[in-house]
């Protein structure tokens, strides 16, 4: 796995995310709807944000509650350098309300996930979040990502999923697919009709981007169905320990998961 995306070109992530993905925004604004949901009501809201890159998960949350503490955890130490720049120019390095900590980590690496996902010092409700970050890996890695996250949240409490996935049908499987890379052809290329002198490096960029989306992606589908052979992301957070799992929005690859401890 490369995650090219994640170190030499970190610094053009915010900038290209949206060419990547048509729904990224409208993603990510639904996706903090369901945590206000998850936290209405006054207290703090407590998150740990598993492959928070730059902090889209953490900048879509920050005017909707009062107090917010989020563990950024990802692999990358370009990503959070940009998230914790972010942090600096909002002025909320000091915040004593919007405390960001920082983890640089692989998921991967269970007893340093399991002491990220501690609950030690917490007070009020806690929610795991994992945007566009999981699909990465086979489905026995996931399992035991799930599981760790799963064993560290209490009854009732909610790991908000947004990922990308597949489907059974492998017509459908890859229309949905071809959905994706078409959308990045059409923004790549359009910036680099724009801007003849970067040409090359942007259409390079894509092409990184194409290949990620064929070669690198692990994706599971989400439901189960009969007569089905693979394993689906449903089956894997149940098995982990989420005593429901709703699905509560989907466009073709991306959607996003509710498990419930």
């Amino acid at each position: 796995m490369s995650f090219f995306y994640a170190k030499e070109s970190a610094h053009n992530y915010d900038s290209q995310v949206e060419m990547t993905s048509e729904h990224y925004v409208l993603a990510h604004q639904t996706l903090s709807k369901l945590i206000e949901l998850n936290f209405s009501g006054p207290g703090v809201c407590n998150l740990t944000d598993l492959g928070s890159g730059t902090g889209a998960v953490f900048f879509h949350l920050i005017n909707k509650y009062e107090q917010i503490n989020m563990k950024a955890f990802d692999i990358s130490s370009e990503m959070l350098g940009i998230f914790k720049q972010k942090i600096e120019e909002a002025g909320l390095e000091s915040s004593n309300t919007k405390k960001v900590s920082y983890v640089l980590g692989d998921v991967r690496n269970t007893p340093l996930l399991r002491k990220t996902l501690s609950r030690v010092g917490q007070l009020g409700v806690t929610s795991v979040t994992s945007a566009f970050m999981l699909h990465h890996f086979h489905p026995v890695v996931k399992m035991q990502i799930y599981k760790a996250i799963a064993d560290n949240l209490n009854k009732g409490e909610k790991f908000f999923l947004l990922d990308l996935f597949d489907y059974h049908d492998s017509e459908f499987s890859k229309f949905a697919l071809d959905v994706e890379l078409d959308w990045i052809r059409k923004n790549f290329n359009g910036v680099a009709s724009a801007n003849t002198q970067e040409k090359e490096s942007i259409l390079a960029e894509r092409d990184k981007w194409l290949n990620h989306l064929i070669s690198e992606n692990q994706l599971v589908p989400i439901g189960w169905q009969k007569g089905q052979s693979s394993i689906s992301e449903e089956e894997l957070l149940t098995n982990a320990g989420f005593s429901k799992v709703n699905c509560c929005f989907k466009y073709f690859q991306t959607a996003i998961l509710v498990g419930e401890k």
